[in-house]
């Protein structure tokens, strides 16, 4: 079935939530390019990177169960606006600063910090809300059609902003400029409402209230998920890969500038053949639409981003570190739409902000720790390209593991409409 059988409104709701984050994402995706490169040249330190991303984690980790309890109880399309509002704010002022020189990298931490801290109330709202806009069957092409919406800008964005540096733009810029583009898509959900909450099964009545302590509202979705086991194989086996493949983030300048000796030209086309590959997958799964059997593709995606990881680090020239990695990533990209359609298929709606921010914060548990890891470890103990060959060959092995641990056990396979489909 089209995404046109949708109701009229939820389809134009769609489309323009999508063109709003569009718009954001290039804008995000020039900004980050700048401070990642900003920071590498400035303190030629793996750690102060490691640190970088390791605050993109932490609000993830810490906040995220906590923000899934406000998105199931506030209006979802206002807490989208309200954050995308407050992110502009915030980059707008960094922006400023750094303009009149008042910029250090202890500013660029702080931004990184709280506009992640925005976005544990912004991603969830989002995903929670698409359930609602879509029919089941559709769930995957919907969340691919997000995903291709938030790559398709940050796949030119790392190139654009390498171009834009080596013209003699300044930082600000590009975060002013970010700015711009949060504003622009907190605006543009001014235009539209979300459709109703359609009525939930009975099975489905751990919603929040207004006689529920804060505790208890976040207790139903930790329970919720521990009763479903499936649901945590998932998320174990995505925090080993995430432990060992998140610190691709503190080893690509390094290894551009130390194995390949390069400059920010390189580092510019690997972000965005990684880009690029995260968008090739989301085209991937909204032409093809996505296994009846969610579990075996997941596998089989992981099974194949694992290997390249490993190839990638083999390579003798950087253009080819750049495919393998975006392929890599095309892999990854696909893993994490099934998981994402898995969880809006199995959680009822509302339960889906608490689940899905719970989801969030186990899968990236380990993403500070991967990042902490790759800093202290390479390349003072280890080259980049080797630590790439050693967590692909860890990666690979996990995945295997736990694919022969599912075929043994004879799990749920995640069909939907099928046996192990729609728990509660």
């Amino acid at each position: 079935m089209p995404l046109g059988h949708q109701t009229t409104s939820g389809r134009f709701t769609l489309m323009v939530l999508l063109l709003g984050q569009i718009v954001s994402g290039f804008g995000s995706g020039l900004s980050i390019f700048a401070i990642q490169w900003y920071v590498w040249t400035r303190l030629q330190s793996g750690p102060a990177l490691a640190l970088l991303w390791t605050l993109v984690a932490i609000p993830y980790v810490t906040f995220g169960p906590v923000a899934g309890v406000y998105v199931d109880r506030w209006n979802r399309r206002r807490t989208i606006m309200v954050a995308d509002l407050v992110n502009g704010v915030l980059t707008f002022v960094v922006g400023l600063a750094a303009g009149i020189g008042h910029f250090s990298v202890a500013m660029v931490y702080a931004l990184i910090f709280l506009v992640t801290f925005i976005k544990t109330f912004h991603n969830p709202a989002i995903y929670a809300s698409i359930p609602r806009m879509v029919p089941s069957e559709q769930l995957p092409r919907a969340n691919s059609l997000l995903e291709f919406g938030l790559q398709a800008p940050r796949t030119i964005a790392p190139a654009v902003g390498a171009g834009l540096l080596a013209l003699g733009w300044d930082v600000y810029s590009l975060l002013l400029l970010d700015a711009a583009t949060f504003f622009f898509a907190s605006l543009t959900l001014a235009m539209v409402r979300f459709p109703r909450e359609q009525e939930q099964p009975a099975s489905a009545s751990k919603a929040p209230k207004k006689d529920n302590s804060f505790q208890e509202d976040m207790g139903a979705g930790m329970k919720y998920l521990r009763a479903n086991r499936s649901l945590l194989s998932i998320l174990l086996l995505t925090a080993v890969i995430n432990l060992l493949g998140s610190g691709l983030n503190v080893l690509l300048p390094p290894l551009v500038t130390d194995v390949f000796q390069a400059g920010p030209e390189l580092l510019g086309i690997i972000q965005a053949a990684m880009s690029a590959g995260a968008l090739t997958g989301s085209v991937l799964l909204i032409v093809w639409g996505a296994p009846r059997n969610r579990a075996g593709g997941f596998i089989a995606a992981l099974i194949f981003a694992s290997t390249l990881q490993l190839a990638s680090g083999l390579v003798t020239a950087g253009w080819q570190v750049a495919v393998l990695l975006g392929m890599a990533v095309m892999g990854w990209c696909v893993a994490d739409t099934l998981t994402l359609t898995i969880f809006q298929e199995m959680v009822p709606n509302d339960l889906q902000g608490r689940v899905l921010a719970l989801r969030r914060s186990v899968e990236q548990f380990t993403w500070p720790i991967s990042l902490q890891l790759t800093g202290l470890v390479s390349p003072a103990l280890l080259r980049a390209d080797h630590f790439l060959v050693v967590a692909g060959t860890l990666s690979l092995a996990s995945v295997l593991l736990t694919a022969w641990a599912v075929h043994t056990r004879r799990r749920d396979r995640f069909v939907p409409g099928g046996e192990g489909s729609h728990e509660r």
